[in-house]
């Protein structure tokens, strides 16, 4: 759709910053490295840590492949290049507001160097 729209389309990857020390108590006493706000919400929502980090792994490595056939289309490794900072995360895939700029300073930049298509092609 976005192509035959002439509408540029930019796949991120997906950043997150899972802790090394990340633990559940730790999360709920706050000691984590993030900044932690009302959207925060503790890892095991979406399964073992060790499984939430594997599985956001393996769908990032494997993003490339689904953008590849669009020509209007780029992949961004937003993952490799988003900071791993907790002031910038709210949680292990949340951004937190200084995160929330950044992201869109990102991207962004980003779509605005996107070559120009043409929905006639």
């Amino acid at each position: 759709m976005a192509h035959q729209r002439g509408t540029k389309f930019l796949y991120l990857t997906f950043a997150y910053n899972l802790p090394s020390n990340y633990s559940l108590q730790d999360f709920h006493n706050r000691t984590l490295d993030y900044a932690f706000c009302d959207h925060s919400r503790e890892t095991e929502i979406w399964g073992k840590p060790q499984n939430v980090s594997r599985f956001i792994d393996s769908v990032n490595a494997n993003s490339k492949n689904w953008v590849a056939p669009f020509k209007n289309a780029a992949c961004f490794d937003l993952s490799a290049r988003f900071p791993k900072s907790g002031t910038y995360f709210a949680d292990v895939c949340h951004f937190s507001p200084k995160g929330m700029h950044e992201f869109a300073v990102i991207t962004c930049s980003k779509l605005d160097s996107l070559p120009e298509i043409n929905s006639a092609n």
